[in-house]
C-alpha cells in the first residue's frame, strides 16, 4: 500500500499531463525546443525520478556527472540515459540506468507513471521521465565512472 502522497502522485500521473506547454514555462529563455540542428530524428532516452521517504520527508535524488568531453559534462541529472537495443521499453532503459548509475536494484523501484517526453537540443535526445517510488531508504552504490556524487533533496525544497 502506498502512502497517501504517493497515491496522489500516482493518480495524477494517470491523468492527462500538461506536457510541452508546462515544459516551455520552465525552460531557460535561451532554449528553443523547436530548433533541431541534427539531420536525423532524436535518439530515445529515459530517466528515473526516484522518490522515497527519509525521516518522514519525501525526497528525490540526482547526481553530478563528472567532467568529460561531451555535451552533458558536469551536469546535475536524474539517473538515465540512451535506450539500448536490448531494452524492451523506455521504462526498462530508465530502470537499467538507475541500477547502473545509483546501484539500486530495479526490483526495488515501484513505477508510478511517466511524464511527457522532453527534447534536449544539445544532444538530440528525446527523454521520457519516469517516476518511481521506493518503500525503503535507498542504499546508493554510485558508479564512480558516471557519478561524481549523489544529491538528495526534499521535494518541498523544489517548490521554494
Amino acid at each position: 500500500m502506498f502512502p497517501p502522497l504517493i497515491q496522489t502522485i500516482r493518480r495524477a500521473l494517470s491523468l492527462s499531463l500538461p506536457g510541452s506547454v508546462a515544459q516551455m514555462k520552465m525552460a531557460p529563455s535561451v532554449r528553443n525546443a523547436g530548433k533541431r540542428t541534427f539531420n536525423y530524428p532524436p535518439r530515445k532516452s529515459a530517466v528515473m525520478i526516484l522518490l522515497y521517504y527519509k525521516e518522514d520527508v519525501l525526497y528525490s535524488a540526482y547526481f553530478k556527472r563528472p567532467v568529460y568531453d561531451g555535451p552533458h559534462s558536469g551536469q546535475i541529472a536524474f539517473p538515465g540515459g540512451k535506450s539500448e537495443p536490448s531494452d524492451k521499453s523506455l521504462l526498462e532503459t530508465a530502470l537499467r540506468e538507475t541500477e547502473e548509475e545509483f546501484g539500486i536494484l530495479h526490483e526495488k523501484i515501484m513505477v508510478l507513471g511517466s511524464l511527457t517526453p522532453l527534447f534536449i537540443p544539445i544532444s538530440n535526445l528525446e527523454v521520457t521521465p519516469f517516476v518511481g517510488y521506493m518503500e525503503s531508504l535507498p542504499v546508493f552504490k554510485p558508479n564512480v565512472k558516471e557519478v561524481e556524487y549523489i544529491i538528495e533533496i526534499p521535494l518541498l525544497e523544489l517548490f521554494k
